[in-house]
């Protein structure tokens, strides 16, 4: 997993780093996919299968980050030793 998590945060920060011309990462074009990984992956887990309720765990950007659920719950995602 540390090989992955690894190779994750590489991706997340040099290929989804916008430009002077205003675009966000090279071939968005799927319907906005890549725009969900990256949303997950900065939240440090992903889907393995859409749908399946199975996640990876990966590196997350953030010390702390919380997510406001539907359902009024939250999840709360604490790495305070996180590094790149």
């Amino acid at each position: 997993p540390w090989k992955t998590q690894k190779n994750v945060r590489e991706v997340l920060s040099r290929l989804y780093t916008g430009s002077e011309i205003g675009q966000g990462y090279h071939g968005d074009e799927d319907n906005g996919e890549q725009s969900a990984w990256y949303l997950f992956s900065s939240l440090g887990f992903y889907p393995l299968v859409m749908g399946s309720g199975e996640y990876a765990i990966g590196s997350p950007l953030f010390k702390k980050v919380t997510v406001h659920l539907e359902n009024g719950r939250e999840l709360v995602v604490k790495a305070p030793r996180n590094s790149a």
